[in-house]
């Protein structure tokens, strides 16, 4: 798979439809030259002419037979620059059907921004705005939305798997504090405080009573 910048993702994201109608343009017409180029390269390589009604000139007929033997190399170099191009094409639709793909299964909020600032292109701040968050919020969940899509586009594994993967680590980092502690174990601490608190306080109205 291609590797792929942080600009190169931005652009994918905006000129989707744009760009791939520019490969199969692409393509179209360099499989046209293609078959052009085997065409001449066939009569070229078995030619008909009687060379003895062709001008003499130095060489003669081993000069003729020179001519075309460069041009059936030229021929051969150029089939296989318009076959390496072609590769190339098709690599790069992949790896824009891959990241769109990957796209897809990004979750909220990660998505919804980068949906509306890239494909859609709507203005950062309208966008920023219509998420009610601090501005250094939004940028985290926009650059993050960015890694995660970079993480699935170069990951081996199906979308699927890693939006499992993701939502399962993103429920567990919901869980967990900051100290560490998960859900589960503030509200044991919690409670037993409040158990020794109020131990205490009825230790201390009985000893007033006393």
């Amino acid at each position: 798979m291609r590797k792929l910048s942080e600009m190169e993702i931005k652009d994918i994201l905006r000129n989707r439809d744009q760009k791939i109608e520019s490969i199969h343009k692409k393509m179209f017409h360099l499989y046209q030259e293609l078959e052009h180029t085997d065409e001449i390269m066939e009569s070229a390589a078995f030619p008909s002419t009687n060379y003895s009604g062709l001008p003499g000139g130095k060489g003669g007929h081993k000069d003729l037979g020179d001519v075309l033997l460069k041009y059936n190399r030229q021929l051969y170099n150029r089939n296989e620059e318009i076959r390496r191009i072609m590769w190339e094409l098709v690599e790069e639709e992949d790896s824009i059907s891959r990241l769109w793909a990957c796209f897809y299964g990004l979750g909220d909020p990660y998505y919804s921004i980068l949906n509306a600032l890239y494909v859609e292109n709507q203005l950062y701040q309208t966008v920023e705005d219509s998420f009610d968050v601090s501005h250094k919020t939004f940028e985290k969940y926009r650059q993050k939305g960015i890694e995660l899509l970079l993480r699935f586009y170069e990951s081996d594994e199906s979308i699927a798997k890693l939006m499992r993967r993701y939502g399962s680590e993103k429920d567990n980092s919901q869980k967990t504090g900051k100290d560490g502690k998960n859900k589960k174990q503030k509200e044991d601490t919690y409670e037993q405080i409040s158990l020794s608190s109020l131990q205490k306080k009825e230790d201390l109205s009985y000893g007033d009573q006393l």
